[in-house]
């Protein structure tokens, strides 16, 4: 289960709570799995389309994915994992 929150002219707004596959699915996030512990992710918003080559645990590797899509989207933001680990996003 993962969190994110977004801060919408200074007020702590929730964007989105349930799991990775769903947050990817939700905002057209395409994962794909090459080895174990090696993942490629195609990242698009309104102006660009990136992708990610990431290497490490799926855990890890998704939150890269999550974390580099709210960077490309500008507004200040906070990921809290499945662990309870918060990552601060355009702060």
């Amino acid at each position: 289960m993962i969190t994110v929150y977004w801060w919408n002219f200074g007020k702590k707004t929730l964007d989105y709570k349930g799991s990775y596959e769903g947050f990817f699915k939700e905002r057209g996030i395409k994962a794909i799995k090459i080895s174990n512990n090696n993942y490629n992710f195609k990242i698009n918003t309104a102006n660009t389309s990136t992708i990610l080559k990431s290497y490490g645990s799926e855990r890890e590797c998704y939150n890269e994915a999550i974390k580099l899509f709210l960077t490309l989207l500008g507004d200040k933001s906070v990921l809290i994992d499945e662990n309870g680990i918060d990552f601060k996003v355009n702060w």
